[in-house]
Order: structure tokens, then sequence, then C-alpha cells
């Protein structure tokens, strides 16, 4: 070996440092984003990291006096879900243990972080990796919240949360 590769080889093994990698996820993990969604639920932190760009609230009541309350939204951002959504929802007026009513159509403001406030627990009811999609349930079994995610480059994102209540009367 000659001098002059010597010395390069020895400046080179003197400032040569390995890159340490972190570990890549490398499939979204369902169970993952259940979890954080749970512990940011539960602690009222923000949810905007969770979502997608442009995600739809599905909403559903079912009330034994008032009936069946639905409505859909989409196209929000995601940083909307940290706040109040207002959302157009139509009632059948149809409930069991009432008078019926007549049906109605009107503006109802959602609050994802006051519903759950009223929960008694939160936990993972169902886990559907084959769709994407798991569930949390709380207050009983009556509250509920379905959660769809999509793949974006390796990190599961939520693209619709379905709330459901279903008055178990």
């Amino acid at each position: 070996m000659s001098q002059l590769t010597y010395i390069i080889f020895a400046v080179l093994s003197v400032h040569f440092v390995p890159i340490q990698r972190t570990p890549v996820l490398t499939t979204p993990d369902l169970k993952a984003v259940a979890n954080c969604l749970m512990q940011k639920l539960t602690t009222e932190q923000n949810l905007d990291s969770l979502m997608g760009n442009k995600w739809a609230l599905v909403y559903h009541t079912d009330d034994r006096c008032d009936g069946s309350t639905d409505g859909s939204i989409e196209n929000l951002s995601p940083e909307q879900v940290n706040g109040e959504i207002t959302l157009f929802v139509s009632n059948d007026g149809a409930g069991w243990a009432c008078t019926p009513k007549d049906p109605s159509k009107y503006m109802h403001a959602f609050s994802l972080q006051l519903l759950v406030k009223e929960w008694d627990r939160m936990e993972i009811s169902e886990l559907d990796e084959a769709n994407n999609h798991f569930t949390l349930i709380g207050r009983g079994e009556s509250d509920y919240l379905r959660v769809f995610c999509f793949d974006f480059d390796g990190k599961f994102l939520i693209s619709k949360l379905e709330y459901r209540s279903e008055d178990p009367g």
C-alpha cells in the first residue's frame, strides 16, 4: 500500500460514523392508530395528526322517543375534528316508546370531544385489518365510534368517522 493510499484510508476510517437508522414501520398498524386515538380522546388532545386531508363524518342516533337521526358531511379538513362540526341531519320522528312526531331536518352541532367525555369507558371492540377499520365503544355498548382508515405512505390516516348512539331501551 502506498503512503498516499494509507493516509486516505486512515482519514476516511477516522471520520466514518455509522448511520443509525430508526426502525421503519413497513406496514401500517391499525391497532396502534386505535390506541393512539383512544389516548388522544381520553386526554383531550388534538386529533388532526391522525386524520386524512379530506375525511368524512357520519352521524347516527336512535332514540326511543325521537326516532333515528342521521346525517353526514364530507371533505372535512384534519383540523375540523378538534372542534365543533355543523352538519345537516334528518330525524324520522318514529321513536318506539312515544307518540310519533313529524319528520324533521335541521342543522346539528357535533363535537366528538364533548360526546366522548360522557363515556364511562373506551375500548376497542372490533379490529378489522382486512377492511382497515376498527370500532371504539363507550358508555355501555350503546355509543360507539367506527373508524375507517387508509394507508398513506406506510401510515394509516383516518378517512371516515361514524359516530353512533343506539338507545338500548
